[in-house]
């Protein structure tokens, strides 16, 4: 008689994973893209004690390339989730910063999702992408 092996890790398990700072680098790329290179995104990694920590910056060139961190993720060095996510973008009274906890890529993704269309996001990117156009329309005229 045979037993068949009872799967208990349950369908959540994929090989089809990626890790914050690869999610994050993505988005970066894409933001120039969508803004046609008047906004940029960029990584910082900063390591401290068993703590790894990646800032997702936003850069407008045409302002002098002033930047803001629109959100931070920190994970352990040597496990990057669960990760902790902190931004303005997940605080709803814009008051200060929130933090949330990622236990696995799914919950990263959509903490992620969030804050990106979050009011807060929103007013970042539109007023960069507005500086940097009245910018470029300046710099048009000098050039005459």
């Amino acid at each position: 008689m045979s037993t068949a092996t009872i799967d208990l890790w349950g369908p959540e398990i994929t090989i089809k994973r990626q890790t914050p700072l690869t999610i994050l680098r993505a988005q970066a790329v894409l933001l120039e893209q969508k803004t046609g290179g008047i906004l940029r995104g960029k990584i910082q990694t900063t390591i401290v004690d068993n703590s790894t920590k990646h800032e997702l910056l936003v850069f407008a060139p045409l302002l002098d390339n002033y930047s803001l961190a629109i959100l931070s993720a920190t994970h352990h060095v040597d496990l990057v989730y669960p990760v902790h996510v902190s931004s303005r973008g997940l605080d709803l009274e814009f008051s200060g910063t929130g933090t949330r906890t990622a236990e696995a890529q799914v919950q990263f993704v959509e903490l992620l999702a969030h804050i990106l269309v979050s009011p807060y996001v929103r007013g970042v990117l539109d007023s960069l992408i507005a500086q940097s156009n009245e910018a470029a329309e300046g710099a048009d005229i000098a050039n005459g």
